[in-house]
């Protein structure tokens, strides 16, 4: 039996589906279809860890054709048996409680006629899936790659987190109890220690990030963007702010940081467009990055319905605005990653917070 998470069956869904509808549909930055734009799809490259690269591709008589890079034919699969299979794996990934690993019956038994072997693609290039697609108005075909997010059965994560996505926090003039503090077990006990620290008379000043990998990659927005995040970050386990979209204007009011580095809100709200469309376009905490987008081609978005909305690389203002307006801020297991417990290093205490941004539903 074929197990997988959410998000690695949705990439198998869209792979279906995308062979299915025979085009992408292009979208607005309210998740609508634009008419009459769209990309002609004329096949899917395909490759495993374990096999080489596989070309799907539709021919005359509507049927799935299934060759190698080099041309040598593997097979075929009638396209209407694809359909059943989208449609039953649509009912199963809307559904919630699904846990973190679970089996979709319908896509492991079609998974030999399309000469799969594994749910989700392992492509060179960490594109989640590779379409050629007709440019619009022109007989050239390109192969773009796209990086998937799914709003099937819940909302998908944009930042996953994990031990890079901590920010280090150092804690000046602590005078509370540090083991009375940590032993705080409330629903929102990472939000009820911050507040407890404060109250003790203390400050909780950002120090640092724990990867300097995403460091790193951070500073590719700029330098001043990670004490940025870092303070919207905080100001979120201060239960000031959830939503990404409601943050430049709370940090405009934040007259330390504002003197510091004379941003205006136009400015921050620039700065975390890139951060979440960078995001969604590949680059991850603990991955060096170097500026350049792994998914060629954009960002396809799975939505609740079953559809699939079409983002192009270049069309920034659509991707980011929709980015933008549609995620927030959510605090991970609070037993993972080492965050939420006061700590001391070197003479010092410090608090690590963690980010993680998830789309909203």
């Amino acid at each position: 039996m074929i197990k997988g998470n959410k998000g690695e069956w949705s990439e198998f869904y869209t792979f279906l589906k995308v062979l299915d509808d025979k085009k992408l549909f292009f979208a607005d930055q309210n998740l609508d279809f634009i008419e009459n734009q769209i990309y002609p799809v004329r096949g899917v490259i395909r490759e495993e860890a374990r096999t080489s690269s596989k070309y799907y591709f539709l021919d005359k008589e509507n049927n799935i054709q299934i060759s190698n890079i080099t041309g040598e034919k593997l097979g075929f699969i009638e396209a209407s048996k694809l359909k059943s299979c989208i449609t039953e794996m649509l009912e199963t990934l809307s559904k919630k409680g699904l846990g973190s690993s679970f089996s979709v019956p319908c896509a492991e038994n079609i998974m030999p006629d399309l000469h799969c072997t594994q749910i989700k693609a392992g492509n060179q290039n960490k594109a989640d899936i590779i379409v050629k697609v007709q440019e619009t108005g022109s007989p050239m075909e390109n192969d773009l790659g796209f990086s998937i997010k799914s709003m099937l059965g819940g909302a998908a994560t944009l930042v996953n987190s994990s031990g890079a996505t901590n920010f280090i926090y150092k804690i000046n003039n602590f005078t509370g109890n540090i083991e009375e503090i940590n032993k705080i077990a409330t629903r929102s006990k990472i939000r009820d220690r911050i507040k407890a620290v404060q109250e003790s008379g203390a400050e909780i000043v950002f120090d640092s990030l724990a990867n300097d990998t995403f460091k790193n990659n951070l500073a590719y927005i700029d330098f001043t963007f990670i004490e940025i995040l870092a303070t919207g970050l905080k100001n979120y386990f201060e239960g000031k702010v959830s939503k990404i979209a409601d943050l430049p204007l709370l940090l405009d009011s934040n007259l330390e940081l504002k003197n510091r580095y004379n941003f205006s809100i136009s400015q921050l709200e620039s700065k975390l467009k890139m951060f979440l469309r960078i995001s969604a376009l590949g680059m991850v905490p603990n991955t060096p990055w170097d500026g350049e987008s792994r998914a060629t081609g954009g960002c396809l978005v799975v939505k609740q319905n079953g559809d699939i909305a079409c983002y192009r690389v270049y069309d920034f203002d659509a991707l980011q605005e929709y980015l933008y307006r549609n995620t927030k801020f959510e605090t991970p297991g609070s037993t993972k990653h080492g965050f939420g417990k006061i700590y001391e290093k070197n003479g010092n205490l410090y608090i690590n917070l963690n980010l993680q941004v998830r789309f909203l539903k």
